[in-house]
């Protein structure tokens, strides 16, 4: 239910908890409950920690999920505050200018191809432009030598 509607809720749980939770429950998936079984069935034969680990990402989720409602008396704006609070973020180091990147991580399930193929590019676009400048900056120090 929360991948479905409120995906920021996993937000709160680190990487390995979140994969655990898409590996043994498929919460992206639009499964019936004997395909869910099979799946468990099959992926705790192959994993045998992993139904462990993620009944563990569960609880930690469910805590989480029941502590924002009743925190909020279920206004949306006050579990969104909530929820905030808790999200794992990673920091970087000060700029210079003393900015910092703040940075959190959703796992996905499956990969978003389409997206994946557009930064690939970007990427792609910029790598000539920066070893251009590279060579002309050398070449500018060769002939100030």
């Amino acid at each position: 239910m929360l991948w479905q509607s409120q995906s920021r809720y996993f937000l709160t749980l680190p990487y390995r908890q979140q994969r655990a939770l898409h590996d043994y429950y498929q919460p992206a998936q639009d499964l019936t409950d004997e395909q869910l079984l099979e799946h468990r069935l099959a992926i705790t034969a192959e994993q045998p920690n992993l139904s462990a680990a993620a009944g563990k990402a569960f609880r930690v989720l469910e805590r989480t999920y029941r502590e924002a409602t009743k925190s909020s008396d279920g206004d949306p704006k006050l579990v969104r505050a909530e929820i905030g609070r808790k999200v794992r973020y990673t920091r970087s180091a000060p700029s210079i200018k003393g900015r910092r990147v703040t940075v959190s991580a959703l796992v996905r399930p499956d990969l978003n191809l389409d997206e994946l193929a557009r930064v690939l590019i970007e990427v792609a676009k910029e790598m000539p432009v920066k070893d251009q400048k590279a060579d002309s900056e050398a070449t500018d120090q060769d002939e100030a030598a």
